[in-house]
């Protein structure tokens, strides 16, 4: 009676591990292999640890998000961008960059933009050959709030980044 039981365990756990095998093979390597990660930037927080090693050209983070403070963003991401993705961006213009032209890069490829005064969110597509890590952002009229005569605030302003997310294509 044992022996026959004993050959019936095996039979299952043998099914078992063979399911197992093949859902791995078929359902989870495909996935890994296509590098299909997805990475957000949440611009309330001040740092975002394994997924961007520099930040350049940001003021300090607020509940909202954070304000560029320069005329120029880059972000370096730790590991390479994908070969063809896109950003969605969570954004807002200040003051006279409201409706003018920003321009994003990522390597050789560069995306025209504009921005009205409250967030909205762009999506915009990348071409990413040599596997850049480097996203950059040109504010085309970078000022502070104390230039336009808002409040006492010296910070040149120019984009307001609440999130930004990249998704391979």
């Amino acid at each position: 009676m044992w022996k026959s039981i004993a050959g019936y365990t095996k039979v299952y756990l043998l099914i078992a591990f063979s399911a197992l095998f093949l859902i791995g093979v078929f359902v989870v390597f495909p996935y890994l292999k296509g590098f299909k990660e997805l990475r957000i930037v949440d611009f309330k927080k001040s740092a975002w640890p394994g997924i961007v090693s520099s930040a350049q050209g940001l003021s300090f983070s607020e509940s909202w998000g954070t304000w560029s403070s320069s005329g120029v963003v880059t972000l370096e991401f730790a590991k390479h961008l994908p070969e063809k993705f896109t950003v969605h961006l969570v954004a807002q213009g200040f003051g006279p960059n409201v409706g003018k032209e920003f321009v994003a890069h990522v390597g050789d490829s560069a995306v025209r933009f504009t921005l009205a005064a409250s967030l909205g969110e762009r999506v915009l597509e990348f071409s990413n050959p040599k596997g850049s890590k480097i996203i950059k952002i040109d504010v085309p009229s970078p000022c502070s709030p104390k230039e336009l005569g808002l409040s006492a605030d010296e910070r040149t302003l120019g984009i307001g980044l609440a999130e930004l997310r990249i998704e391979p294509l």
